[in-house]
């Protein structure tokens, strides 16, 4: 049996931005060297690339910060965990402004999703 549906959620940063959201703590992820995070924090700024905001989140976390985004960032996007903007989503749900994968549609339309 799977588990219910946790979060990705991804945001461009604002040029000019790249110090301001690097330092802040939500963009680390810990399993990412120092020079990635800053390499990738500064490409977005500059070429408008995605980066991870929070990973493995519920969606409420989605919805605070859908609610009061930091001041760095420019377009937030939301995917079920495990796909990107980088991957083809399956599917995009324009109530709850979601990408997913599989088959089974939006997850949190049908209910099997972390809360």
């Amino acid at each position: 049996m799977e588990n219910p549906v946790r979060f990705d959620i991804w945001t461009v940063v604002r040029p000019g931005a790249a110090a301001e959201a690097f330092a802040d703590s939500l963009l680390l992820n810990r399993n990412l060297p120092e020079p990635e995070a800053r390499r990738q924090v500064s490409r977005s700024s500059r070429e408008g690339a995605f980066v991870r905001l929070a990973g493995g989140v519920p969606w409420s976390h989605v919805l605070r910060v859908r609610d009061a985004p930091p001041a760095w960032t420019g377009e937030l996007r939301c995917y079920q965990e495990g796909y990107s903007p980088a991957d083809p989503p399956a599917g995009y749900c324009p109530e709850h402004d979601l990408y997913f994968g599989g088959c089974l549609g939006c997850h949190v339309c049908t209910g099997f999703f972390v809360r």
